[in-house]
């Protein structure tokens, strides 16, 4: 569920840090919250929360998980609003 990886990558960090993939990189999930809405895609989808002008992932429960803070493979650790600038183009892929 959300809550539950909300609250592990509370308790990962600083380590040893909650991480998920995308593209063949690796993203260090360092920050997240419950974004309050819901989502029909599939589990592991990365979806636009356009009220809070970030990414998210579609949980298990159809609930969102905010990306509140990310360190992507190869860059510096990213908040939600730069990560949404950058990444928003890959709404719709899959993490894993």
């Amino acid at each position: 569920t959300a809550q539950v990886l909300e609250r592990t990558v509370r308790a990962f960090n600083p380590e040893p840090v909650a991480w998920t993939a995308l593209n063949g990189k690796r993203i260090n999930v360092l920050r997240a919250s419950l974004a309050g809405e819901r989502s029909q895609d599939k589990p592991g989808t990365l979806v636009v929360i356009e009220r809070l002008r970030m990414l998210g992932v579609t949980c298990g429960d159809g609930n969102i998980l905010a990306l509140e803070l990310v360190h992507i493979e190869g860059k510096n650790p990213a908040d939600g609003a730069a990560f949404f600038h950058g990444y928003r183009k890959r709404a719709g892929s899959v993490l894993g």
